[in-house]
């Protein structure tokens, strides 16, 4: 179940965050944090606004997302980063990708145009995860960070194609699930188009029927789409 992040869920987010900066280099924090500022992050993203998401399996949260800010200056103000985390025993079972797709749910409601991720180099399920979703990568830094007595590089991947009003432009990427699928492509493109994503997507269940999920790319233009493939 994914439901929005409640005050007591401040210990478990902070027992998954902390494992994180302990074990991994997915966070550049170099020590765990505590429980009050664990609240105080939690309580923040409620009073400005942010969302905070979490998968809940067996009455225990076993991975959170969230997006915020991707610099102060109001220029920015269209833009934000998002940040995943998972429970260690729960990664690669699909609790990243339903929290991302859930996260970019709660975008596409939003007056906002791009979504940033900024990956540490060697974190290949991360990459992996949001090429997945549509994120390309523009930009690496090498070695800004350091931990473990080892220098870092940072990816930058954004996701853009947002406009103000929520309407998805270009060339669009992501995951193609029946179960919610075209709930998610009618929320982010103009309703001219969805007659022929709809072809497009019957033709993923020709192409690949026994699969779950399937890569979708497709260009469209006002007239329909002029390319669509599957991976």
């Amino acid at each position: 179940m994914i439901r929005d992040a409640r005050a007591a869920d401040a210990p478990a987010l902070c027992a998954i965050y902390n494992h994180a900066v302990v074990h991994t280099t997915a966070v550049f924090d170099d020590a765990p944090r505590a429980l009050e500022a664990q609240q105080a992050w939690l309580m923040a993203k409620a009073d400005q606004g942010w969302p905070v998401l979490v998968v809940e399996a067996h009455g225990q949260v076993v991975g959170y997302a969230s997006f915020g800010p991707f610099r102060v200056w109001p220029a920015y103000r269209h833009t934000v980063e998002n940040s995943i985390y998972v429970a260690a025993e729960h990664r690669g079972q699909g609790v990243g990708k339903r929290l991302l797709a859930a996260l970019l749910e709660r975008a596409r409601q939003r007056p906002l145009h791009v979504v940033i991720a900024a990956v540490t180099a060697d974190n290949e399920p991360s990459l992996r995860l949001h090429a997945g979703f549509g994120y390309r990568e523009v930009g690496r830094f090498p070695e800004v960070g350091r931990k473990f007595e080892r220098w870092l590089d940072v990816v930058f991947l954004p996701l853009v194609g947002f406009d103000a009003q929520g309407v998805r432009l270009g060339t669009g990427g992501g995951y193609y699930d029946r179960a919610f699928a075209f709930r998610r492509w009618r929320s982010a493109w103009h309703v001219p188009r969805l007659v022929g994503l709809a072809y497009a997507f019957q033709q993923v269940e020709r192409i690949a029927p026994a699969a779950h999920d399937v890569l979708l790319d497709a260009v469209v233009t006002d007239e329909g789409i002029i390319r669509c493939s599957t991976g």
